[in-house]
């Protein structure tokens, strides 16, 4: 489960250098066609390691495809306003699939085999590399200089380290060689950056962390993805583990995460599917959570169908009384932050 995460952080850097030297576009479509070979690779996978493969070069394609083509959009649009609406866009398709992938890994696990959530992803790579030769100007940094392979070194292994030794406080709680393996990743990142300093042909400019509109950007991304990612996750084992939700339900519990919804908007909740809005069976209400924390949650159970307050700061009210679970009635007025619902029985 954990191979794909740590190639792809380890390569990433690596990779982004590697675009700029051999061309953006060329990486991208060695990159796509190693993506596609690997899923489908590992929705046969026969054996444990052979998964655990698959996923490992899974993680090294996908460090090929964010940069190189986050990268071609700058060679691709000159004027600015143009670029900030491409950005955007590519922006756009990363969060509609966080919002949509869940739902669609639902469908695929309710009606095929595990392995279909892999094979998914070939064609999409097919289509790729059928219109990325067309559609995609090729670019080379002509001022890149040689790979250093040190700082090669010292970021894949400093990554990795680290976030091996994390992961293993976090799940199995301090042990002696987790946490030596986070010291020497956080030792091995600092050399890197102090190898950046000095080199000749350094992998990342340090010194643009000197600018405060860059490096808080940097930061802001950087914890809005490690609460994206860690609530995901989380979310997802307490609606199919504890729960007991399907691969479906789980997924449709995060369309409304993801997609949110307006300031004073209603949905109306039907009793017997269990739906709000479009989302079927059962949904996370969640409202911005760098904002106002608001979850609850609408659940079956035996008697009847319950909403239960998970912590909302500002509170979760049904016909305007607070409550910590509530079984609805037809009617019931439900408000969880600034959304509001309407329960009705059909």
């Amino acid at each position: 489960m954990d191979i794909y995460s740590f190639v792809l952080a380890g390569t990433l850097v690596t990779v982004g250098w590697l675009g700029d030297r051999v061309g953006r576009r060329k990486l991208l479509l060695i990159g796509a066609a190693m993506f596609g070979v690997a899923s489908a690779a590992a929705a046969f996978s026969t054996s444990p390691e052979m998964l655990i493969a698959s996923r490992a070069l899974l993680g090294l394609a996908a460090s090929t495809l964010t940069p190189t083509s986050l990268a071609l959009i700058r060679n691709m649009f000159h004027d600015s306003k143009e670029r900030k609406a491409a950005i955007a866009a590519w922006g756009g398709t990363l969060t509609s699939g966080a919002a949509v992938g869940p739902v669609v890994g639902g469908l695929l696990l309710n009606n095929f085999w595990w392995g279909s959530v892999f094979l998914i992803n070939t064609p999409v790579m097919v289509l790729v590399l059928v219109l990325g030769p067309v559609l995609l100007p090729e670019y080379r940094d002509p001022n890149r200089g040689r790979l250093d392979l040190l700082s090669t070194v010292l970021s894949l292994a400093g990554i990795m380290a680290l976030i091996y030794g994390f992961k293993e406080l976090v799940i199995n709680g301090y042990s002696r060689p987790s946490a030596i393996s986070a010291a020497v990743g956080g030792v091995l990142l600092i050399a890197f950056v102090i190898r950046q300093r000095t080199a000749a042909d350094p992998m990342i400019n340090v010194r643009l962390f000197r600018n405060g509109g860059f490096s808080g950007a940097v930061i802001t991304n950087m914890m809005v993805a490690f609460a994206l990612m860690g609530s995901s996750v989380l979310t997802n084992q307490y609606l199919q583990m504890v729960l007991g939700y399907s691969p479906l339900k789980a997924g449709a519990a995060f369309v409304i995460r993801s997609g949110g919804g307006r300031a004073g908007e209603s949905f109306a909740v039907d009793s017997d599917r269990m739906s709000i809005g479009r989302t079927p069976d059962a949904a996370m209400f969640l409202d911005d959570v760098t904002v106002s924390r608001n979850h609850a949650l609408i659940v079956r159970r035996r008697d009847g169908l319950y909403i239960d307050d998970l912590g909302s700061l500002n509170g979760t009210y049904v016909n305007r009384r607070r409550i910590e679970s509530h079984r609805l009635e037809d009617g019931d007025e439900i408000q969880i932050g600034k959304y509001k619902l309407s329960y009705l029985e059909r």
